[in-house]
């Protein structure tokens, strides 16, 4: 079995790397240590994400994704030029996504 670190252990011997590295002064230009953090809630989150996506389901999912939304982004984007919001804020905004995607229900209704 090999022989793995922690996390824990992983950050500490950063920690100490840093400190003892001989080129220190070249490497940066700071006061102190630097201290190298890990989100491991974030690092969680990221491996149950990726275990879903590698489901015959989540295959599917994405698979299924390219044809269900992409386009319609591509079509509002370059045929319609929409480049950005004219409105700001978040309700504004919203309105604003609704209305493109009306429009473009219903071009495609009368096409």
């Amino acid at each position: 079995m090999e022989n793995q670190l922690s996390n824990k252990q992983l950050n500490d011997l950063s920690i100490i790397l840093l400190q003892i590295h001989p080129l220190k002064e070249q490497c940066h230009q700071g006061k102190g240590n630097r201290v190298i953090t890990i989100n491991h809630h974030l690092n969680y989150l990221r491996n149950k994400a990726d275990k879903r996506l590698k489901t015959n389901r989540g295959i599917a999912k994405r698979k299924q994704r390219c044809y269900d939304v992409e386009p319609v982004f591509g079509n509002i984007k370059h045929n319609h030029h929409f480049k950005r919001f004219m409105l700001r804020g978040i309700e504004k905004v919203t309105i604003e996504a609704g209305l493109l995607a009306l429009a473009h229900n219903l071009r495609k209704k009368t096409a």
